[in-house]
């Protein structure tokens, strides 16, 4: 009888230790499924504002003319890279076909933008303010913002939907 008892509570510890490990990897699961949705949040973020932050300097230097908005445009630009760091960043964590057609169709939109930046800041540093303004608050240029801030949309909800249903998925498992 004792045998039979310290056979049952063997199985029972073993059970035990294995249902422990289970939930354990579960929860790692789960855990990594929210870090990436962080994760690559956090990076979409860094790239769009960086693009948003190109625009708010080259308009900033346009109106004021204060070189210290020219040198952040360019900073940005030639050092810290937010945009490419941020798309490398989700690259390495891992992001769909759709996901990098959307990413290349922002890149596409925003460098586009560049040749208006760079005649806006030369026409500031003509002394041409007038004309600076017009192109980079002219409705060419609104127009390209508008599609990049909707591409940025469809980016971050797709995204959003993704890295979610990623999360439900690890969630079920436990």
């Amino acid at each position: 009888m004792s045998r039979l008892l310290n056979g049952a509570s063997m199985l029972l510890v073993a059970l035990s230790v294995a249902a422990f490990i289970l939930i354990l990897g579960s929860s790692r699961n789960v855990s990594t499924s929210y870090q990436h949705k962080y994760d690559l949040t956090t990076n979409a973020n860094r790239f769009m504002n960086g693009s948003g932050y190109l625009t708010d300097e080259v308009r900033a230097y346009a109106t004021t003319g204060d070189q210290l908005h020219y040198d952040n445009y360019w900073n940005e630009i030639n050092n810290l890279k937010n945009r490419d760091i941020g798309v490398a960043n989700m690259r390495e964590i891992g992001i769909t076909e759709q996901e990098e057609g959307l990413i290349a169709e922002m890149s596409d939109l925003s460098n586009n933008l560049v040749p208006k930046e760079e005649a806006a800041m030369e026409l500031t540093q003509q002394g041409k303010t007038a004309d600076a303004i017009e192109a980079v608050y002219g409705s060419e240029y609104e127009s390209t913002i508008a599609n990049i801030k909707s591409t940025q949309s469809e980016f971050l909800e797709l995204l959003d939907t993704r890295t979610s249903a990623s999360i439900a998925a690890a969630t079920v498992q436990k």
